[in-house]
């Protein structure tokens, strides 16, 4: 018993340092895990960011890119604007004081830019004359025609502009005439293939049709095409007829003109009288021819 009483203890002691070992093991496991997690906590941390700065740098990049890209493109509005197919019509009106000689600067203005005149009037309305002139201008000289034209007003002119863009119309038609020739192609070589009459007479008549719209689309894409070519620009020059007297001795000029136009039509009135005179001279004669011996006559009669 007394060895068992000794070997009891000596057990529960070995056990007691197992156990304690085995805890302090487990422990140590269980830090080892934890860091162990921590650092794969924080490698992923790492890596993240470094793979979210390389996916930002990535998306910079392609925007860095793409904007380069962008700005090395072409502007698309010049692009779009040498193959747009433009049609330009301005409406000019100017005030002169010297109408004749604005109207020879206007000439000399269009002959410098190969201007061609369309239609010319001239009118006049109470106390003001008006010469409206339309002019085709290459459309190459369009702007420094303008440009030129506005420097003979005395004032600042009144300016229209308009603008029609004509490109898509002119690119249906080119893809329509070409169409239209095509079949007219195909109609010539049926027609030649032909056997009976009634297939001729209908081919010659599809072809006719298919050649009177080909005339209509060619006409009216050549009248497109000239007024791509040439702008039309419309100038009104517009003068007071109406002088007013400015000078300080105004009474004195209204006085001697009144003079000197009513010397005018006394000269015209002694003119017109002379030529009466002169009208009625051989009735004047006859009268006098026959009403002297009358009273001659009548006179003898009253003394007897």
């Amino acid at each position: 018993m007394k060895k068992y009483r000794i070997i009891v203890p000596i057990v529960v002691v070995l056990l007691m340092i197992g156990f304690y070992m085995l805890g302090s093991s487990n422990s140590q496991n269980g830090s080892g895990n934890q860091d162990h997690s921590s650092t794969s906590e924080s490698n992923t941390y790492e890596s993240s960011p470094s793979s979210f700065q390389s996916h930002n740098s990535k998306e910079i990049s392609g925007q860095m890119d793409q904007s380069s890209t962008t700005s090395q493109m072409p502007n698309t509005s010049k692009v779009a604007g040498k193959e747009q197919q433009m049609v330009y019509q301005a409406d000019l009106h100017m005030q002169v004081t010297k109408l004749p000689e604005a109207q020879k600067e206007l000439d000399e203005v269009a002959k410098q830019h190969k201007a061609s005149m369309v239609s010319s009037s001239d009118s006049q309305n109470l106390d003001e004359r008006v010469i409206r002139i339309t002019y085709n201008v290459p459309q190459t000289q369009f702007q420094t025609f303008i440009d030129h034209s506005k420097k003979i007003s005395e004032n600042t002119p009144e300016i229209q502009i308009q603008g029609e863009d004509v490109s898509e119309e002119l690119v249906d038609l080119t893809a329509r005439i070409k169409a239209k020739r095509a079949m007219e192609t195909r109609l010539i070589v049926m027609m030649n293939k032909a056997t009976t009459t009634n297939d001729l007479l209908a081919i010659e008549q599809t072809l006719g049709n298919v050649q009177t719209e080909l005339e209509q689309l060619t006409g009216r894409q050549q009248y497109l095409q000239h007024r791509v070519a040439f702008s039309t620009v419309t100038i009104e020059i517009s003068s007071s007829t109406y002088q007013p007297l400015q000078t300080k001795y105004s009474f004195i000029n209204q006085l001697s003109q009144g003079f000197l136009q009513s010397c005018k039509n006394l000269w015209t009135g002694l003119q017109l009288f002379v030529i009466w005179l002169a009208k009625a001279l051989p009735f004047l004669i006859l009268i006098v021819v026959v009403a002297i011996p009358a009273i001659l006559y009548f006179k003898k009669r009253q003394k007897k």
